[in-house]
């Protein structure tokens, strides 16, 4: 409602009055931040009203689910910061409906239960705004550290990225070829991020539809399991980097022999014999090892 009372109010005529000897009240507000609106109106292009109507048929809650995200997510991109700190930062913004603190609290494990509900409406609607190319997707991990002394059941001593000694708390992201997020996942600090990349593929498939689809990935999800799960679908495949260094000696020597390769989009063969500098040289693909 009170998005179409934005939308009416911008179509009529204005009138303000100034009087150039008048005092501003004491602790006013004199300047608001309108950039909010810009994230506001994508959220509305993409189908966010009806998605929290949808949510909150199948939950019973009193809060207004809309509102709360809608402010979580422009503030999150105007001035991030902590729930708390977002409703402060919101009493700067223009016209912004204001949720109470305990709302915006109850509402997270609401939000958390139905993450993968939110994505998939989001990408299903987004596709009618923009042009989607979801036959490359690309996935990476990264962690965030905590400032705090003792680990939790999610937040756990790992290997941070950042190289510090607080519990950390893992997080995975699949992309469309263009860059734009898909669908993400998080897990514990502790855990191995290898597994990630399948049990989010096994979601994109599952809720999303996802049935066609080349998973792109660097060194650290390069693992067994990953490059098995993709082989062994009908219709996947996938890329992944391998440091030449690392390998066994049968498997340089095939990587670095120039039998078998061909250039993408071509027939030609770069040559003959063996060359010292990586394949990632070349725009090239290659057959299942043990063949041409």
């Amino acid at each position: 409602m009170e998005i179409e009372a934005m939308r009416k109010a911008e179509k009529k005529l204005i009138t303000l009055d100034f009087d150039s000897s008048a005092l501003l009240p004491l602790d006013s507000v004199s300047s608001f931040n309108v950039g909010y609106l810009f994230p506001w109106k994508i959220l509305s292009m993409l189908g966010i009203s009806a998605i929290c109507r949808s949510i909150a048929q199948r939950n019973n809650f009193k809060f207004d689910l809309e509102e709360i995200m809608r402010l979580l997510v422009c503030a999150r991109i105007i001035a991030p910061g902590s729930k708390k700190g977002t409703l402060d930062t919101a009493r700067s913004f223009y016209r912004c409906p204001l949720p109470n603190l305990h709302d915006v609290y109850r509402a997270l494990p609401v939000l958390a239960q139905e993450r993968y509900f939110i994505e998939k409406e989001i990408y299903k609607n987004s596709q009618k705004i923009c042009t989607r190319d979801s036959a490359i997707l690309f996935y990476d991990c990264t962690n965030f550290y905590f400032e705090i002394e003792e680990d939790d059941d999610f937040r756990r001593y790992g290997k941070s990225k950042e190289n510090r000694p607080n519990p950390i708390a893992q997080y995975g992201l699949f992309t469309d070829r263009g860059g734009i997020p898909i669908a993400d996942i998080c897990f514990e600090g502790n855990r191995n991020e290898s597994f990630s990349m399948r049990e989010l593929e096994k979601t994109l498939e599952k809720d999303f539809g996802f049935s066609r689809f080349i998973v792109c990935a660097d060194a650290a999800l390069n693992g067994f399991e990953n490059k098995l799960y993709n082989d062994r679908k009908e219709n996947g495949a996938y890329i992944v980097t391998q440091p030449i260094k690392k390998m066994k000696k049968t498997d340089r020597e095939w990587a670095l022999d120039r039998r078998g390769w061909r250039i993408l989009g071509s027939e030609k063969c770069p040559g003959e014999g063996s060359v010292k500098e990586p394949r990632r040289i070349w725009c090239c693909l290659r057959r299942k090892k043990g063949g041409s």
